[in-house]
């Protein structure tokens, strides 16, 4: 049984470009917050004391940039020069 585990991040699935590792936790999880937009691959492997275990398989995620925003149309109808602006929510946007 693993004591540890090791999860490490790359930008392609070789693990050649922008290779880190995430964390190492005790548990098998690992909150990942924060990523800028892109293709990121992921792997994680158990150690102990008698060492550590092959890599596991390879997994991808996306991440993806805030979608667009809609413009409501805006009412000001009385030409007074103080209305308001509004727009629908954008997915991802914070």
């Amino acid at each position: 049984m693993a004591d540890q585990y090791t999860l490490e991040e790359a930008t392609n699935n070789s693990f050649t470009a922008n290779r880190r590792e995430v964390c190492v936790p005790s548990q098998e999880i690992c909150a990942v917050t924060g990523k800028l937009p892109g293709l990121y691959y992921y792997r994680v492997r158990g150690s102990n004391s008698w060492g550590a275990s092959d890599w596991s398989n390879t997994a991808q995620v996306e991440v993806l940039l805030p979608a667009v925003p809609v413009l409501n149309d805006i009412d000001n109808h009385d030409g007074d020069g103080s209305y308001n602006v509004t727009w629908a929510s954008a997915e991802r946007a914070t």
